[in-house]
């Protein structure tokens, strides 16, 4: 299946690094590394493709020259300042987050679900960035690829109640509760020192078949999110 992209933004696109949010996509198996290969060619980046065994957790794991690719760690986030590191996380409603540190030439890949979100793990990353890289947060930028928005993603009682703390994230319709789980994302790394932080609105509820959803749809497709130095 040919990947493209339609999912970009002006200020990443004059940064010095490779970087993309694919349509959904289709594979299966071995093939992931190759269409993130094809996909990331494009904007420049060849290099080692590097992908977790998501598991909707708070794990970050950073990437060296030596890094072993052939075993799936399962993690949720990735960190790096080597280059030719194609950092890349696959969503079907989760947040993918990509964050840049021009200074100290360093990055990062999270896949944040509400779980993720809860725990921070965009947070997280940013820290685990700052004690490997010496990373300032109000030098990062970060950016939010397409997801699930509000219009499409309701939530049970248990899980909004994790984020009463984000007033504005919840939203009752019809005696149902809906979540904008971007934004808890984007204060908290406000909160952290975050500066620049860039959103593609999108929804991968309602976008028709450029995006999938779990969600909506029971799909084994996924989109990528990629970076690469």
């Amino acid at each position: 299946m040919k990947i493209t992209t339609t999912f970009r933004n002006a200020l990443w696109d004059s940064f010095s690094l490779s970087y993309g949010f694919s349509t959904a996509y289709d594979s299966t198996g071995d093939s992931h590394t190759n269409d993130v290969s094809k996909f990331m060619k494009q904007f420049g980046a060849e290099g080692e493709v590097i992908l977790l065994d998501q598991v909707h957790g708070d794990k970050i794991i950073q990437v060296n020259e030596r890094f072993n690719t052939t075993v799936l760690q399962q993690a949720d986030g990735l960190i790096t300042n080597v280059p030719g590191k194609i950092l890349t996380i696959k969503t079907a409603d989760c947040v993918p987050v990509l964050l840049y540190d021009p200074v100290n030439k360093a990055i990062a890949a999270v896949h944040s679900g509400w779980r993720g979100t809860k725990d921070l793990i965009a947070v997280k990353a940013l820290s685990f960035m700052n004690k490997a890289y010496d990373t300032n947060p109000s030098d990062t930028h970060v950016i939010l690829g397409p997801a699930i928005k509000t219009c499409c993603y309701e939530v049970k009682d248990d899980t909004a109640s994790y984020f009463n703390k984000y007033p504005d994230s919840l939203e009752t319709r019809n005696g149902s509760m809906y979540l904008n789980v971007k934004l808890p994302i984007i204060k908290d790394l406000k909160d952290a020192g975050v500066n620049s932080i860039q959103n593609i609105d999108s929804c991968t509820g309602c976008s028709g078949e450029s995006l999938c959803s779990w969600r909506m749809h029971k799909t084994r497709k996924r989109q990528y999110a990629c970076i690469s130095l």
